[in-house]
């Protein structure tokens, strides 16, 4: 499967001044699939601001590593953001592994 490298975001930069950032990095040593999926699964709740306290940048890089980038103005935003997105990620994930 071909890697999508047209999405990929400049994450270290925010798009405003948030004080606290998070990154978290998905791998699949079993089926790359799953990561690329998820990508294309997630991307949309990233394209849209839902909240002011934060936002996500999502980038998948050429050895299919998923990355997801978190800047929030507060602690207590960035672990919701950070918990939900974990939440999400997972559901995308094994859906996937059963279609497979």
């Amino acid at each position: 499967m071909q890697s999508d490298n047209s999405h990929k975001s400049n994450a270290a930069s925010p798009p405003r001044d948030f004080p606290f950032k998070a990154e978290l990095i998905a791998t699949s040593s079993r089926n790359n699939r799953q990561i690329f999926s998820a990508y294309y699964a997630i991307k949309p709740e990233t394209s849209v601001e839902l909240s002011e306290r934060g936002t996500v940048i999502i980038e998948l890089l050429k050895d299919q590593t998923l990355v997801l980038t978190f800047f929030a103005q507060d602690f207590i935003s960035l672990r919701a953001m950070v918990c939900s997105y974990i939440r999400w990620l997972n559901a995308a994930i094994e859906t996937v592994a059963e279609l497979i």
